[in-house]
């Protein structure tokens, strides 16, 4: 049903948690890749370029060959261009403890470790993930973090955790991020479902 009202809409999607329970990758290949896709791929555009990753709970996913193909991919890419990478779980975050299961769900330090530090290594510009139903934004040294959560859904429990990385965050709104792209920088506006300005900021090219 959802693909049929895609029409020719071109349309770039990134696996998720919930995408993959009871054998959802199936479907998810089905309706938005081809046989040969991978759920990890880069396009550019002029001096942008997107790297999608697939991680969903954390960086358990994230395997030798997922990391040698991200370090080749950014080595690749010329110092003066702008990097963006998309992926669903997050490494930092603010969040809570679950009352039901006591998972932590803010700062994950596997994924800190394992990516965040690799992707500030290489200076990207921004990288952004769900997981989380909210919206944030962090910045650790060069590298800015964007947690974009709140298309729809159940809206997760007030914080009772705040990264030290956070810069705003919002967790009453519904939305999306739209992010506006230039020669040597991006400029970033959260809005709620209606269009109405969130939080607005500027994010130079660091490379």
């Amino acid at each position: 049903m959802f693909k049929q009202y895609l029409g020719d809409m071109p349309i770039l999607t990134v696996f998720g948690n919930h995408d993959a329970l009871i054998n959802g990758g199936v479907q998810f290949k089905k309706y938005f890749q081809t046989k040969q896709d991978k759920y990890y791929y880069r396009f550019d555009e002029g001096n942008l370029h997107i790297i999608v990753l697939n991680l969903l709970w954390d960086s358990q996913d994230f395997n030798r060959e997922q990391k040698n193909w991200l370090i080749q991919q950014l080595e690749s890419i010329p110092q003066e261009d702008i990097v963006i990478t998309l992926h669903h779980a997050y490494g930092y975050a603010s969040g809570y403890v679950d009352p039901h299961s006591g998972m932590l769900w803010y700062d994950i330090p596997d994924m800190i470790n394992n990516v965040d530090t690799l992707l500030e290594s290489y200076n990207v510009e921004l990288d952004l993930a769900g997981h989380n139903h909210f919206f944030q934004y962090l910045i650790n040294k060069n590298t800015s973090y964007g947690i974009v959560g709140q298309m729809g859904g159940i809206q997760d429990l007030d914080k009772d955790y705040t990264s030290p990385k956070s810069i705003w965050y919002d967790n009453t709104n519904f939305g999306f991020l739209g992010i506006d792209i230039y020669d040597n920088h991006l400029e970033l506006n959260y809005k709620d479902q209606r269009g109405k300005v969130l939080y607005s900021t500027t994010i130079n090219n660091n490379r």
